[in-house]
């Protein structure tokens, strides 16, 4: 029996006490517990739950329930440990953290392996003859199989290697094979640490009782590290609903949130993803950014937020992740988690899942933030919040996957955010929806962590999503436009702005401030490092900043400017764009575009299109500057200014493509190989926006970034196109070749998959014939004809050789070395620093290093080498293959150096020594009569004084290790 209250408090499990009915309610995950004194049925929502044994209370008003209710209603895993005589409750399944080792191990294929910060880390070798880099659990988990439904690994990975794979044994079948295992897709060169789950609930396999379990983090060499391994029981499985907070990403022009002892402004200097941030500017400790959101009391959600500091913390500073609501006409506050510290340099994600435990209705809900600093001066960014209503499936069984869609091509205006929502097959229903987002255009449109596309300028980018979850990709093609009744096609010209984002050392001599004082300054800043700063002089609300600008009448322009309050605002400010020119000869002024109140926390735009077209003669045309307030005017700052004309542009770009080597330089007009295909666009009106390439004749296109190299034998055709920024599109165009042979590279790479370089490689067709020396990147190639080739590597003086047939498998060779650790151990195993090592290779001795740590090392082909350590002046040699071992163990005896008496008695004081590498060294003082020492096996010389000295002995210490001096 356990007290079921604190266990719970442990569990996240909110409860009440019923005095009236002896009974404890409580909450979790959107279901209601009850448990009662003296009753042994307990309930979870309608379900009945037969208890071991009743509930008792003892005098002191615990309540104790059986240990088995924890499984029986939260799917927990429950020990008693006999030994530790402890009892081991695992909420949802065994986890494993790695805070400390918890007796997990890495296998040879494994470099380093170790738990270190609550990760297990390590170095991939890869797969070597059948043998895959594997961590394993310990062994005689004991666990029940029919319990735990899924296993999730939380990892990162480092390598190219997209598979990771789990085995296990059971206590009727303890044999490691590939039947009983599972494997997932992983993403390759992704640091990131994410979860991948493998299900277990089908596996035939899966029964019995869980001996032990193997997790293959990556087949390919490289860095991975594990951040936890759960065996989870839970018997249904969380979904995630859609997010109700309004713009979470930040991406549009206005302000969703409300902001206490504060101000709020966009800031596009700062974003998790997307385009800009939140800025939370504070006055005082509580200052607060809040999100309303629609939830309900004893539903489950999850929240989520992404924060960063504007400047380095002088204290710890975390975030607080708050809920206000009201409920019977009282408003309640509480904090429900709390970050880390935050840091200026990296943004922090705090999350979790929460329930509002009310019984009565509640309204006016908000998710508000904010950071735990006294005083002013601690500014600090959010992005990317979350609210999602959290469900739960009816059964333990974990969908994957199997593919991912969304419409192919979008259309977007400058300055519109859309949020794209892909669909995952074979439905809504798959578990992990997680998405990585990625646009290859970000200038034209940029898409933040949820999807939501901003546009930023007119042209085409290419916005792939990318399913944690199989690798599947989904990309639509996002064409911007301008817009706003502009004709399709239309694209913006270069801004007639002099300095436009105030970079400059002065401002324009043809500027200057109408009742203002104009001066540029570093204090404020919207991209780069200045602005203008336009203080008003003599209370004149109409103060301004003048620009003469090249604008022709009866044209469309594109007007945009952003401007900031240098204080809070004494009443509402207005932003506003206008002109002044003359029409025959008379001065007229208007303002064409209005900004939303200015802020001082963010900048904030006023843009659109404007077309002088009345009739008569403009001359003079000024843009000018100016905020309109109907109370005390106040100093503002302008930034990043544009005026740029509308392009009609209805003709396509022309791509051109050249081909390296020029001409064909193989037989039959056929290339040797390698060729190397350089695209080259231009456009004379709006410029190209992006150029494409197809390899399979149409059927997938690929962006051009860089010139392109082709290196298998075969025939080509190239298809090729570009767009412009108007959207005009290119006719396809194409270039064919062909190679006669396909470029063969080898590759010499160290044990960690490192390159090396100083190789020597050849190949035999026929004869031996060179192939040149691995460069800095590891690598020698050489056009090839398909067939097969027996290539060989140099290194170091050893050479290895490899059969491969470039027709039928890659055209790659990979050789790769591995580390040789030569090891000294004293004789309990304890590793021995300042030997020094060398290795017998190339037909000459090479150093290795001096032993730290016990040992050092040295990056060698496999195969049999001679060793050699000298330790104290003595040596010593060993032959060993370092492709069966790569360890080369030294380990040196203890000696026992004995003085007796005539009668055999101890005798203290004697000073012994021994004569090795060429010296007498002194070895100790006998205490006890005796004196210790470690020293490599071989022959020694040893002598002893004792008031006089006494005769040598020569005696060899690896056929007995005790020295005995007698005094007569």
């Amino acid at each position: 029996m356990v007290p079921i209250k604190d266990i719970w408090l442990q569990l996240g499990v909110r409860s009440e006490w019923d005095a009236a009915n002896q009974k404890f309610i409580a909450v979790k995950g959107g279901s209601v517990y009850d448990i009662t004194v003296g009753s042994a049925t307990a309930h979870k929502d309608d379900l009945s739950i037969a208890l071991e044994h009743a509930p008792v209370k003892l005098a002191n008003g615990t309540v104790l329930a059986p240990l088995s209710y924890l499984k029986q209603a939260f799917g927990a895993t429950v020990k008693w440990d006999a030994a530790a005589q402890k009892i081991q409750i695992y909420p949802s399944g065994v986890v494993w953290d790695f805070e400390f080792g918890d007796g997990w191990t890495a296998n040879g294929r494994i470099a380093g392996g170790q738990a270190l910060g609550g990760r297990f880390g390590g170095t991939s070798l890869g797969v070597s003859g059948g043998v895959e880099p594997s961590v394993e659990s310990p062994d005689q988990l004991g666990l029940d199989a029919s319990a735990i439904k899924r296993v999730r690994v939380q990892l990162g990975n480092q390598t190219t290697g997209t598979q990771a794979k789990l085995y296990y044994t059971t206590d009727a079948d303890p044999v490691w094979n590939a039947a009983k295992s599972f494997s997932t897709y992983i993403l390759p060169s992704d640091s990131t640490l994410r979860e991948y789950v493998f299900d277990t609930s089908s596996a035939a396999a899966w029964t019995g009782t869980i001996k032990q379990i193997r997790v293959v983090p990556t087949l390919a060499a490289g860095s991975f590290s594990i951040d936890a391994v759960q065996l989870d029981t839970a018997t249904s499985l969380p979904m995630l609903g859609a997010n109700l907070v309004a713009d979470p990403g930040m991406e549009g022009s206005t302000i969703q949130a409300r902001v206490q002892n504060g101000a709020l402004g966009l800031d596009v200097t700062q974003y998790h993803s997307g385009h800009q941030s939140l800025k939370v500017v504070k006055d005082s400790r509580y200052g607060s950014a809040s999100f309303p959101i629609a939830v309900t009391q004893g539903q489950e959600y999850h929240y989520s937020v992404w924060a960063k500091l504007a400047k380095a913390p002088s204290l710890t500073e975390p975030l607080r992740l708050c809920l206000q609501y009201t409920v019977d006409g009282n408003v309640k506050q509480m904090i429900i988690y709390t970050s880390a510290g935050l840091s200026a340099d990296q943004w922090t994600q705090l999350q979790g899942n929460y329930t509002i435990a009310e019984t009565s209705p509640i309204s006016n809900v908000l998710l508000y933030f904010y950071t735990e600093i006294d005083g002013t001066n601690h500014d600090y960014y959010l992005d990317d919040v979350e609210a999602r209503l959290v469900t739960y499936s009816s059964s333990p069984a974990w969908t994957y996957a199997t593919g991912l869609s969304i419409n192919p091509t979008t259309t977007m205006n400058l300055g519109e955010t859309k949020t794209l929502v892909p669909t995952f097959q074979p439905s809504s229903s798959v578990n992990n929806q997680a998405l990585i987002w990625n646009s290859d255009n970000p200038d034209v449109a940029v898409v933040d962590i949820g999807g939501t596309v901003f546009a930023k300028k007119t042209g085409i980018a290419n916005i792939t999503a990318k399913a944690i979850d199989g690798g599947f990709t989904a990309t639509t093609a996002v064409t911007v436009a301008l817009g706003s009744g502009q004709p399709a096609g239309a694209t913006l010209g270069s801004n007639l702005i002099l300095n436009p984002d105030m970079e400059g050392a002065a401002i324009p001599s043809s500027y200057y401030g109408s009742s203002a004082s104009v001066a540029l300054t570093t204090s404020e800043h919207r991209l780069g490092a200045q602005s203008l700063q336009v203080t008003k002089l003599n209370d004149n609300k109409y103060a301004s900043f003048f620009m003469p600008t090249s604008i022709e009448q009866g044209k469309t322009y594109y007007y945009s400017a952003w401007a900031k309050l240098a204080a809070a605002p004494a009443q509402p400010a207005l932003f506003r764009i206008c002109l002044q020119y003359k029409l025959d000869g008379v001065v007229k002024q208007r303002y064409i575009f209005t900004s939303a109140p200015l802020l001082r926390a963010g900048w904030t735009q006023a843009a659109g299109f404007w077309k002088i077209d009345e009739p008569g003669t403009v001359s003079d045309v000024r843009v000018y500057l100016y905020t309109e307030q109907s109370g005390p005017v106040q100093t503002f700052y302008v930034d990043d200014i544009e005026v740029r004309p509308v392009v009609a542009d209805n003709t396509p770009p022309v791509t051109t493509a050249a081909l390296n080597p020029t001409v064909p330089d193989g037989p039959g007009g056929a290339y040797n190989g390698p060729v190397t295909l350089t695209l080259a666009a231009s456009d004379s009106e709006s410029s190209v926006a992006q150029t494409v390439y197809s390899v399979d004749n149409g059927t997938t296109w690929t962006p051009y970034t860089a010139p392109v190299a082709f290196g298998k034998q075969g025939s080509y055709t190239i298809l090729y196109k570009s767009t412009d920024l108007a959207g005009n599109a290119e006719t396809q165009q194409s270039v064919s070749f062909s190679l006669a042979a396909t470029a063969t590279t080898v590759f010499l790479q160290d044990s960690a998959g490192q390159p090396l370089a100083g190789g020597t490689v050849k190949y035999y067709d026929g004869s031996w014939k060179d192939m040149g020396t691995t460069d800095a990147s590891g690598q020698a190639t050489k056009p090839l004809p398909e067939r097969s080739y027996i290539f060989s590597v140099t290194y170091l003086g050893t050479t290895k050789q490899l059969t491969q047939n470039t027709s039928t498998g890659p055209a790659s060779v990979v050789f790769q070395t591995v580390k040789a650790k030569v090891q000294l151990k004293d004789s309990q195993g304890n590793p021995l620093n300042g030997a020094v090592a060398k290795v017998y290779a190339g037909g000459n001795w090479q150093t290795i290093g001096t032993t730290a740590g016990g040992e050092s090392t040295k990056e060698l082909l496999p195969g049999s080498y001679t060793f050699g350590i000298t330790y104290d002046g003595v040596y010593k040699e060993k032959s060993q293959n370092v492709g069966d071992d790569p360890a080369v163990v030294y380990q040196t005896a203890s000696v026992l150096i004995q003085l007796k008496d005539a009668s055999g008695n101890p005798v203290d004081g004697g000073t012994a020594r021994v004569y090795a590498g060429g010296s007498w060294r002194t070895i100790g003082i006998t205490a006890g009569g005796e004196i210790r020492t470690e020293l490599l096996p071989g022959m020694y010389t040893f002598g002893m004084t004792s008031g006089s000295a006494l005769p040598n002995i020569s005696k060899d210490i690896g056929a007995d290790p005790t020295v005995v001096f007698q005094l007569s």
